[in-house]
């Protein structure tokens, strides 16, 4: 789990800055209204969860999700 919540807090962190990312809702951020509680409840680790939105609509998130490849790592599934 502790993998899990650095990747997703990077993956975050990238997101955030990204010109075509309109929002992202990640509670391990720092300036998330709900981070002191990640930190008093879960040890600092906001899990693998977030939202983003992109930039440009209904249409240009289609676009994004037409576009995504997603990979397994297939050991961890044995």
């Amino acid at each position: 789990m502790d993998r899990i919540c650095e990747n997703t807090l990077k993956v975050a962190e990238f997101l955030r800055s990204h010109d075509k990312v309109a929002w992202i809702n990640y509670a391990g951020l720092e300036d998330h209204e709900d981070k002191p509680l990640v930190d008093k409840y879960m040890g600092g680790r906001a899990s693998g969860i977030l939202t983003f939105g992109v930039v440009g609509g209904r249409k240009a998130g289609e676009n994004f999700q037409e576009c995504v490849e997603i990979s397994h790592a297939l050991s961890q599934y044995r």
